[in-house]
């Protein structure tokens, strides 16, 4: 093992258990929010649960795991979700790689900066899968309702956050 693995504690067999338990979190999350979320859509955005598994879990590893996971988090949602191509795979990469990347030259930690990485990485994401959408044929008449919906789903995402990161923080403090 490299000194930089050791000294930071990113060895393969903590990437490798950080990558399947977090992809198991995201399955979860991707069950949840086809089942659950859409009861709690206001103004037609939904928080995205897989939006912020993926920057939570960005933030916190080397962008090439990061972009791994994004990718594999990626194949899944385009598995589960007919017809998208492989708009999801992009967009999911894609975020997770930048956050990856944005994570090694700024200090993330506390919830503020947490959940606006999450308004932005959600944000982004829907920004590139529309894109994507786009670029395979779908017709682009409703962008703009689109990237309304896509700021909305990025605010109630990042507000989900600041619930979860704050009940985190209380718990741990038990």
């Amino acid at each position: 093992m490299s000194s930089r693995a050791e000294a930071t504690g990113f060895g393969r067999r903590n990437e490798a258990g950080a990558l399947a338990t977090a992809f198991g979190w995201v399955a979860t999350g991707l069950v949840v929010q086809a089942a659950l979320v859409p009861f709690v859509a206001i103004a037609g955005g939904m928080p995205s649960a897989v939006g912020i598994g993926v920057v939570l879990f960005a933030l916190r590893r080397p962008p090439l795991v990061a972009a791994i996971f994004g990718l594999l988090t990626g194949a899944l949602a385009d598995a589960l979700s007919g017809g998208t191509g492989a708009a999801w795979i992009f967009a999911t990469t894609a975020e997770a790689l930048a956050l990856g990347l944005l994570a090694r030259l700024v200090f993330i930690d506390g919830i503020v900066l947490c959940s606006l990485a999450v308004f932005a990485g959600v944000l982004v994401r829907d920004v590139l899968f529309w894109t994507g959408m786009k670029v395979a044929g779908y017709p682009s008449g409703l962008g703009l309702d689109h990237l309304h919906m896509a700021m909305i789903s990025a605010a109630e995402s990042a507000a989900v956050t600041v619930v979860l990161l704050f009940v985190r923080a209380r718990w741990a403090e038990r």
